[in-house]
């Protein structure tokens, strides 16, 4: 079933001493889990977006922003309850 936009939440990025918390109401695509963006695997969602960021040279290469944390911790991913 196609989302409305009236139920669309927007993603929510809080900043705190410690930490940097983004919430992202939406869903993995199917056949993607958790496990799957620890390891740094990347399915494209919108493949005309992803083109021109990457021919723009805004990203490196798929997935791989997860494992460049500048020295931080990893992230933690959350699955919603």
């Amino acid at each position: 079933m196609p989302t409305t936009h009236s139920a669309v939440r927007p993603i929510r990025v809080s900043f705190f001493d410690d930490r940097i918390e983004v919430e992202s109401p939406g869903i993995l695509l199917p056949g993607m889990t958790i496990e799957d963006m620890r390891q740094g695997v990347s399915k494209i969602r919108n493949h005309v977006i992803a083109r021109v960021f990457r021919e723009l040279n805004l990203i490196e290469q798929w997935g791989s922003a997860a494992h460049r944390s500048g020295g931080l911790h990893p992230p933690l991913w959350l699955e919603p309850e």
